[in-house]
């Protein structure tokens, strides 16, 4: 921070701690950079605190797989959504990479898309909360 802010300085150890030394008459300034980097880092920090992720909108995602059940329904013989999307190795590895991606949109029946539903509240909190951690420490 004082490097960006043109402040002299040169850090020393001193035991477990660091010390931070800048010119007498340099104090005031670097004293005045540092606290505003304190706010502005505490100010990000609570912004995009790990409890970012509401239950709610954990729930609002997991209601996705439910969505897409209700539009696609349960396979059947001449099914758009399973002819198109369905995984199907050859079709995948043959040129249809997409195959990998949409077959995770089917479902074959109620309890099928229930669990996904389930494992999706369940999964989407820690692992959004994770990348808001991941974001801050950066």
């Amino acid at each position: 921070m004082l490097a960006a802010a043109g402040i002299p300085h040169r850090v020393e150890p001193a035991g477990s701690r660091w010390w931070v030394l800048v010119p007498d008459d340099e104090v005031p300034r670097a004293t005045a950079a540092l606290a505003a980097y304190d706010e502005e880092a505490q100010e990000a920090a609570s912004a995009a605190s790990p409890d970012a992720v509401s239950p709610g909108r954990a729930w609002s995602v997991g209601v996705l797989p439910l969505a897409f059940y209700a539009l696609t329904g349960p396979p059947a013989p001449g099914s758009r959504w399973f002819e198109q999307g369905a995984a199907a190795a050859g079709r995948i590895v043959g040129g249809e990479p997409w195959r990998a991606v949409t077959a995770l949109t089917l479902d074959v029946d109620a309890p099928h898309v229930a669990g996904n539903a389930l494992a999706t509240v369940v999964l989407v909190s820690p692992i959004a909360r994770g990348s808001t951690i991941c974001q801050r420490e950066m």
